[in-house]
Formats: structure tokens, C-alpha cells, sequence
């Protein structure tokens, strides 16, 4: 298995305002979910990545940017919308993980903190200690993470309206949803609709 970590603002700004880089863009803002690809899809791709393995200097930057528009050229890739793709998503610890799992399962729903300490077979308290030492977060955090990524594909991917949308995604309210967008993502769900449909326009 190769993992390939790279930092969306190496490119620098003016990379991202060019009109072609609107679909390297556009991959980005839906890959906080996984994509699975078709198998005719992973030919090329796999070259493109085993070469980048061995690549040095300049040319290393040309086959990353050609992984990702080779991705997000595949006409047949699959959203898969219940696994949310973080930094923190995979550890060899099997507590972190059963609560990892059954959040993916259930973050739709109301889920408190003694249900998930006692998946971790923790207290509450300690199990929040456990959790931000593995995963430098909280877990409330880590959950309107997840809640936040699915509403983001939903926002891009459905002309639902964003109460439905946050109802759909776990959260109580509407205000609450729009609070935790704006911390994790740094504008409003409406802006975010609405710059994603200007991308669309323009590509």
C-alpha cells in the first residue's frame, strides 16, 4: 500500500484561482470522503504513482498533479459517503478503532460519550483523555469533523436545502451546523454551495 501526503497549499494560491486547475480543485473539495475507482480506472493511475515513488525534483510535481487530474477524470468513480477521510482516520489500536467504526455507522444520530467509552471499555473521562492523546482532537471534534465532511458532498452532491441536509448529517440544529461548518470550514454551507456551483460554471 502507497500513501501519498502532500499539502493542498504547496501549489500557493494563484495555483487554485487558475481556470485549469478547476478540476484538481473540484477532486479536492469531494475527496474529504473516499473515491473508489473503477478497476478500468486504476491502469494508468497505478503507473502514474509508481513512478512518482522513484521521481525526484520537478518531475515529482508534474505526476502528482497528474494522479490527481487522472482521478478526477475517472468517469465512473464511486463516492463512497460513509467513510470520511482524515489525518487521523487509521490507527493500529483496536479501542480507537471500534469507536472509529461505530461512528462511521452512526454519526447520522444523537451519539454521547458514555455510549463510545464503553465501546473503548473507558470511563467517560478517561476515554476522553485516551482519545485526544491518540488523535490530538477531542472526539466531539472528531465527530463534527465527520458529520461537517458528509455535508459537504451532500451540499455538492443534491439540491436538498441545508436544514435538511444538517438534519440528515446528525446535527439538532441548524444554527449549531452552521457554527461547526464555519469553524471546520472556514465559510458558511450556503458559501460553500454557491462557490462550488461558481466552479462548475466556470470549468
Amino acid at each position: 500500500v502507497m500513501v501519498i501526503h502532500f499539502d493542498k497549499d504547496f501549489w500557493g494560491q494563484a495555483f487554485w484561482l487558475m481556470p485549469e486547475s478547476k478540476e484538481i480543485a473540484q477532486l479536492l473539495d469531494q475527496s474529504m470522503l473516499a473515491i473508489k475507482l473503477s478497476s478500468e480506472g486504476k491502469a494508468e493511475l497505478t503507473t502514474a504513482i509508481t513512478s512518482l515513488e522513484t521521481a525526484t525534483g520537478f518531475e515529482r510535481i508534474t505526476l502528482l498533479c497528474k494522479c490527481l487530474l487522472l482521478i478526477s477524470r475517472e468517469s465512473n468513480k464511486q463516492t463512497l459517503s460513509t467513510l470520511l477521510v482524515k489525518e487521523s482516520s487509521f490507527f493500529n489500536d483496536d479501542k480507537i478503532n471500534k469507536v472509529f467504526e461505530y461512528t462511521i455507522n452512526h454519526f447520522k444520530s444523537p451519539i454521547d460519550l458514555k455510549t463510545v467509552a464503553l465501546l473503548a471499555n473507558l470511563s467517560v473521562p478517561s476515554f476522553c483523555r485516551y482519545f485526544k492523546k491518540n488523535t490530538k482532537k477531542t472526539y466531539v471534534e472528531f465527530l463534527n469533523e465527520m458529520r461537517v465532511g458528509h455535508a459537504c458532498q451532500a451540499l455538492i452532491d443534491s439540491d436538498r436545502n441545508i436544514l435538511e441536509i444538517s438534519t440528515d448529517c446528525g446535527f439538532n440544529t441548524i444554527s449549531n451546523f452552521n457554527k461547526q461548518f464555519l469553524k471546520i470550514k472556514g465559510i458558511k454551507p450556503s458559501v460553500y454551495k454557491k462557490n462550488f456551483k461558481l466552479k462548475m460554471i466556470y470549468k
